[in-house]
């Protein structure tokens, strides 16, 4: 059904100028069996599945974060938009870039008071987006536009076993 939405409402997929293959089900379950088969690793991931009240906890752990490494291409790019209203999520990217050691930027989307009202409005909120990546060179071109460096790192890593969003209450 959400492929079938996705093509009869918008484009982006039929305008897209690369091949896109749509695959449908779990993420983490997804790209495993894709690691398992042998497929070549991915220039870009991303995360996308944050508004702002659902965490979907499972696509932010550790054990999340080391399967998508195994996913991600030498000089390949993560990138998560971690939109909630409720909590900051970034410094637990930051905290698996320290695990990992990896590189990152992060991008708060901030309105002025006439943006903010007019979004109100027409329903949208300001977005977060963290990058990790292997590699400094990934990151440059979202340095050149402005993108900030991680903030501090949580104190807490999130596991498959243990997570608390009071560790992220923002």
């Amino acid at each position: 059904t959400v492929e079938r939405y996705a093509r009869a409402h918008f484009s982006y997929l039929e305008r897209s100028p690369a091949p896109v293959e749509v695959l449908l089900g779990d993420g983490r379950r997804g790209l495993l069996h894709a690691s398992q088969q042998g497929a070549p690793p991915c220039d870009l991931l991303m995360l996308d599945a944050f508004n702002g009240d659902a965490v979907p906890v499972h696509l932010l752990t550790k054990e999340a974060c080391a399967l998508y490494l195994t996913r991600l291409a030498r000089g390949g790019l993560l990138l998560a938009n971690v939109s909630t209203r409720f909590l900051r999520l970034a410094p637990l990217l930051a905290r698996h870039a320290e695990r990992f050691g990896l590189v990152g930027a992060a991008r708060q989307e901030r309105f002025t008071a006439s943006e903010r009202a007019a979004a109100r409005r027409e329903g949208r909120a300001p977005s977060t987006c963290v990058a990790l990546a292997r590699d400094p060179a990934a990151l440059t071109q979202l340095r050149a536009l402005g993108w900030d460096p991680l903030p501090p790192p949580a104190a807490r890593t999130w596991t498959d076993q243990r997570a608390s969003v009071l560790d992220l209450a923002g």
